[in-house]
């Protein structure tokens, strides 16, 4: 039974990267699992990989919500680039800017 779960896992995972180009292989085995399992439950489906795939296959438009649930979504940290730019362009001593930084946390 496990082995069928991981082979129905490991299918699962190449079918994100196939139909949505997103390579599952970055993220923890564990992480993705507690992720999918979530969106399965959702979803009304038990703990079998197998079930969700073929439902993914019925249902593209259910990666998109998927995707929502696995990946870590990241923002640029400077978002104003004419910002980032002046103080780029600024003649300062930059280590005390991290440090001014770090120490407001």
């Amino acid at each position: 039974m496990v082995l069928n779960s991981e082979l129905s896992f490991n299918t699962l995972k190449k079918r994100i990267w196939d139909r949505t180009g997103v390579d599952c292989s970055s993220y923890k085995d564990n992480y993705l699992k507690r992720r999918i399992d979530v969106r399965m439950k959702a979803k009304g489906f038990g703990t079998f990989y197998g079930d969700h795939s073929k439902f993914l296959e019925k249902n593209p438009e259910e990666y998109k919500s998927l995707l929502n649930d696995i990946t870590i979504n990241v923002t640029e940290f400077f978002r104003d680039s004419e910002t980032f730019n002046a103080f780029r362009n600024e003649d300062m001593d930059h280590s005390k800017i991290v440090n001014s930084s770090v120490a407001m946390v």
